[in-house]
C-alpha cells in the first residue's frame, strides 16, 4: 500500500501550470516538523517535500494557497527518474497529492467566493 499524510506549511507558492493536453498541473514544497525521538528536548526539525498536483486539486491550491499556509496532504509516494540538462541522470521522490486540505484560514482573504 502506497499512502501518504503530511501535515505542514506551505513551503513555496504553487504556481499553475498546463500539460500539453490543457491538463492542470502544479507543484510546490512542503515543510513538516519532525521530533526526534532520541532528543529528550522535543526539540523540532524540519523535513521537506516535493508535492505535485494536478486538475482539480492543483486548481484550488493555486486559488487559495499562500506561503505558510497549513494544510492536510494526502497523497501517495511516487519515484521517477530523468536527464538533468547538463546530461547527467536525475532521481527524485516526490508526493503526489489526492487531496488538500487547508488547516488555517488565509490572512486577509475571504474564501467564501
Amino acid at each position: 500500500m502506497n499512502d501518504v499524510k503530511l501535515i505542514g506549511r506551505l513551503a513555496t507558492v504553487p504556481t499553475l501550470q498546463h500539460t500539453a493536453q490543457g491538463t492542470s498541473v502544479t507543484t510546490f514544497r512542503i515543510a513538516v516538523d519532525r521530533v526526534s525521538a532520541k532528543d529528550a528536548t522535543g526539540t523540532t526539525s524540519t523535513d521537506f517535500f516535493s508535492v505535485v498536483a494536478w486538475n482539480q486539486v492543483a486548481d484550488t491550491l493555486v486559488r487559495y494557497a499562500a506561503k505558510g499556509r497549513l494544510v492536510v496532504i494526502d497523497g501517495r509516494l511516487q519515484s521517477r527518474q530523468y536527464m538533468a540538462s547538463d546530461n547527467t541522470p536525475r532521481a527524485v521522490v516526490e508526493v503526489v497529492a489526492r487531496s488538500v486540505t487547508f488547516l488555517d484560514r488565509p490572512s486577509g482573504k475571504d474564501i467564501s467566493a
